[in-house]
């Protein structure tokens, strides 16, 4: 197909028409582009946002969920707890509409996780396209109750780890 331009119109119309398709191309939505969730119609807050433990002990939480007027989904809480190179998650349950309400569970601290260190747990939040993230803290003690040098090695260990794959930007 040949198309004829006819004067200074013509081309004005063809700088026009690739300007367009431009625009198009460039001002893509960035949560389009990028797969990230749309801003949450729900907000919860986590206590207590510090604990002490064990491996193997469990741990318990309250949340609080807040909700903007109509808002009926269902939301899924999960904990990613991270520490020394270590990481795991867990699935927390689901809760249901009516907000505001509280809602409270526990996490069993693996047997696995890295002792004499403070591990990060990030609870999410999800439903449907939205997300939510609230964050607490897991100091992670020796098993023995002493200061055993066991338990001081392996912290040493693990936050020598951790400061390594810090600098090494994998952390």
């Amino acid at each position: 197909m040949v198309v004829k331009r006819s004067g200074a119109f013509g081309g004005r119309l063809l700088v026009l028409g690739f300007v367009a398709v431009l625009c198009c191309c460039l001002f893509v939505p960035v949560s389009a582009a990028s797969g990230a969730y749309a801003a949450a119609p729900f907000a919860f807050s986590v206590t207590p946002k510090s604990v002490t433990v064990k491996a193997g002990d469990t741990v318990s939480y309250h949340a609080s969920i807040n909700a903007s007027a109509g808002f009926t989904g269902v939301i899924s809480f999960s904990i990613t707890i991270s520490a020394a190179g270590y990481s795991t998650s867990l699935s927390l349950g689901t809760v249901s509409p009516p907000y505001p309400r509280t809602y409270d569970f526990s996490v069993k601290i693996p047997s696995d996780v890295p002792v004499s260190v403070t591990a990060q747990g990030v609870i999410t939040g999800t439903s449907g396209t939205y997300s939510q993230t609230d964050t607490v803290q897991v100091s992670i003690q020796s098993q023995s109750s002493g200061g055993d040098f066991l338990g001081w090695l392996t912290g040493l260990f693990s936050g020598f780890w951790s400061w390594l794959m810090h600098l090494l930007g994998r952390a």
